[in-house]
Order: structure tokens, then sequence, then C-alpha cells
């Protein structure tokens, strides 16, 4: 799953002048279905009960269905084997559906992501108890996005089964790394001890506190859809393209989108594109000067790298949008890029 996340790159060249004067004349609009739901089987999409759209697995992104503007009601549900639905055994899946208002000549995206399982129960949730002395600042990170800070003993309670990290530090101490495994209905326990500096050694940097110690990742977010305008119809300035991020991934906090473009000294300029996006929501499009660029996802208040899209080939006239994924077990946070658009006739 984490390789074809790596290397995932949907090309949905589905824009052109023709089309777009289309919709607009005869009253069209287009929609696409994006799945980010990274539990949940292939979807199906339905269109006012018409099935229009079957088996798009995690991360996949649909070609635009064309259909009349106005009101619709999109319906999403898992797609069942045949016959499935005739066994009085087998509960059929519950669909997720929304009303929309779709304008003549518009583009949409409609995003699934959240949680297809229900939350978990106490008894699949272990707890973690810390043992360290006074003056030590301790994170803790973990699966589904979890991050948290302890600066004394205590128990860290509703914890996702996984393999946590927590790193140590105190002021003239070495810091240290540990792993500690977590169990369903266990307390895993882990003692703290830390190794004096050397006389006239520095000290190392202390962990970076948790703005509130907030426990990310049990904010358990049921599948939900969200519809996104699609910007299609503009051209991007002389020699650039535009970019558009979508916050897609519930388990993973406010993030910056830094672009990393080489200088003629070989040294990487960094510039914040796009500051604070938080789930659900999307960043508008902006002007971004074509070439070979880095983009690098970091956390917007601690400013640690969740991930980076390296040496990507941005082209001049293109459209694109970029979605904010994550695996639910290991919460490994992916940058999908998509190209929306490659317009033509750019003056």
């Amino acid at each position: 799953m984490v390789a074809a996340l790596l290397v995932f790159l949907a090309l949905a060249f589905v824009q052109s002048a023709n089309g777009q004067t289309e919709t607009q004349e005869t009253g069209l609009a287009a929609v696409r279905l994006a799945h980010f739901s990274p539990d949940a089987p292939l979807l199906d999409l339905l269109v006012d009960g018409r099935l229009r759209l079957r088996d798009l697995n995690f991360t996949g992104l649909s070609s635009y269905l064309v259909i009349p503007a106005g009101e619709h009601e999109l319906r999403i549900q898992p797609h069942r084997a045949p016959n499935q639905g005739d066994s009085t055994n087998v509960q059929a899946p519950e669909p997720f559906v929304i009303s929309v208002t779709l304008e003549p000549g518009k583009y949409y995206t409609l995003v699934a992501s959240g949680f297809f399982d229900p939350p978990p129960t106490q008894e699949q949730l272990g707890s973690l108890e810390l043992s360290m002395t006074a003056n030590t600042v301790a994170t803790i990170t973990g699966p589904r996005g979890y991050s948290n800070t302890a600066t004394e003993t205590a128990t860290l309670s509703e914890l996702f089964p996984g393999v946590y990290t927590v790193r140590a530090g105190k002021e003239g101490y070495k810091t240290a790394s540990y792993e500690v495994e977590v169990r369903p209905n266990e307390t895993a326990f882990l003692s703290i001890a830390l190794q004096a500096n050397s006389e006239g050694e520095p000290s190392e940097e202390l962990p970076q506190v948790v703005g509130g110690n907030a426990n990310l990742g049990l904010e358990w977010r049921k599948v939900q859809l969200q519809l996104y305008e699609d910007e299609l119809t503009g051209f991007p300035p002389p020699g650039s393209a535009f970019v558009r991020v979508i916050h897609a991934s519930p388990i993973t906090p406010a993030v910056t989108v830094a672009l990393a473009r080489r200088g003629q000294n070989d040294e990487e300029n960094n510039e914040p594109i796009i500051t604070e996006l938080t789930y659900p929501n999307e960043a508008d499009y902006v002007p971004v000067e074509a070439g070979r660029v880095s983009f690098r996802l970091q956390g917007a208040t601690g400013g640690q790298t969740l991930t980076e899209l390296e040496n990507l080939e941005l082209h001049s006239g293109t459209i694109y949008t970029f979605y904010i994924v994550a695996t639910r077990d290991d919460s490994f946070v992916s940058l999908i890029p998509t190209v929306d658009a490659l317009l033509t006739g750019q003056p």
C-alpha cells in the first residue's frame, strides 16, 4: 500500500476548450469521484439512483461524468459481490448520500474520506504507562496520527494497538528514543532512564512539545462526502501552472505545503505556498512557476516534515490538485498529485 501511494500519479486529462463550450451551451455539468477512505472497500457512485461508476479503489480518481446541471442526489456505496444482497444473513452496507446543486459549465470533484469501519470499542484499545524523572520531556507518536506529550510519570489511555515511539530528553542529559507495543485491553509499561552528558558535552535539543497535548489520532471521522468545485476555465499565467491542495486525511493535523526549488548555486529555496490547511478543507489554486520542484508537507505547528514529493515536473498551462491522504494503520501520509486539466491555446 505504501509503495502504491508513493508511485501513484493519476493523469485525468479531461478538459478541452470544446468540452467547456459544450457544457456551458447545453446546460451540462461534470463530476468525478475520489476515493480517499483508507479502510473502505471498492466504491460505487449512483446519480439520482442510477449506477454511473463502480469499483473505485482507495486513492482512485475517476474520469468526469457529464450530467445535466441542477439538483442531484449523489450516493456512494460499497460494491457488493453478485447476489450478496439477496442473502438474508448479510446486511447491505450503508450508503453515503449528499444532495448537491451543480451549475452549468462547472466541473466538480466528490471526495469520499474518513473511516468506513466503526470506531473501536474500549476492549480494542490499550494503555501506555510512562515512568520518568522530574523535568523529563517525552513526545509520543503512534498509529492513526497519535501525537502527545508527557512531562512526568503518566498513563496514556485509549490508544489504538500498535507500535508507539517515545522520544525523551532532559536538560544536561542525552536524548533517548524507545519503541513500545500497545496491545488491546492491556497496559504497556515503559521506564525511561537517561544518561547524563559528559563534562563539557553540549546538551541535545529537547523533544518538541506537542501543542495542547492533543491526541490527534482518536478523532474518529466516519466516511463523509465533500464536493469541491474545480476551476478549469481559466489559464495560468504564462510559464506557470495552477496548484491546489485538498486535505483529505482526518488523522493528519493542520499542514503547511512548502515549495522547494534549487537555485543556480544548487542551494534549495523553500517557499510556503499554503499554510495551516486543515481537514477537510481545500486551498485556493495558486500559480507556480513551471519546472522541476519538490513539495514538502509539514506540520503547521511543529514544522516537522510529514512527507515529501521530490523532483516533480510542473508543466506550463497545466492545472493540478494535490490530495493529502493517510493510511489507517500506520498513518503513512502521502501527497498525491493529479492533473486536472492540460490547457491548450494559452496566449
